[in-house]
């Protein structure tokens, strides 16, 4: 069984796998594993009113969709926070990011700090989108 949790720090192993550099203050990790085999990590940064997406990695390209888990497990994480603007300078996340519903903006300002081209998402009620079906 796949399992998707948050951890504070990554083990040797993980980070060496991974290739994600140490841990600052303000960096989380969502882990994914299969018993006790690394399959995915997502990396994230959450300051006190944004936070960051900034890499997700899987351990086998067979596993491709395991991204869009470890994005909604790392959205979930910020959200429960009560931290709503999301944003992912990374564009070799771009596809993940528009299945993820970021849309890409010129400009934005989080934190005092201006942003440039990047995805952005606000997670107020990101959670509570109804499913629709086109036949009712």
């Amino acid at each position: 069984m796949i399992e998707i949790k948050p951890y504070m720090e990554l083990d040797g192993s993980f980070a060496e796998k991974s290739g994600f550099e140490k841990k600052t203050d303000n960096t989380f990790y969502m882990v994914a594993k299969d018993k006790d085999e690394l399959i995915g990590i997502g990396k994230m940064k959450v300051f006190a009113d944004f936070a960051e997406i900034c890499d997700v990695y899987i351990a086998d390209e067979g596993f491709k969709m395991l991204a869009h888990g470890i994005g909604k497990s790392m959205l979930n994480f910020i959200e429960r926070r009560e931290i709503y603007p999301v944003i992912c300078k990374n564009e070799n996340l771009s596809d993940l990011m528009r299945l993820l519903r970021f849309k890409k903006v010129d400009e934005i300002t989080l934190g005092g700090r201006v942003e440039k081209d990047v995805y952005y998402v606000n997670l107020k009620g990101y959670f509570d989108a109804k499913c629709h079906n086109e036949e009712n």
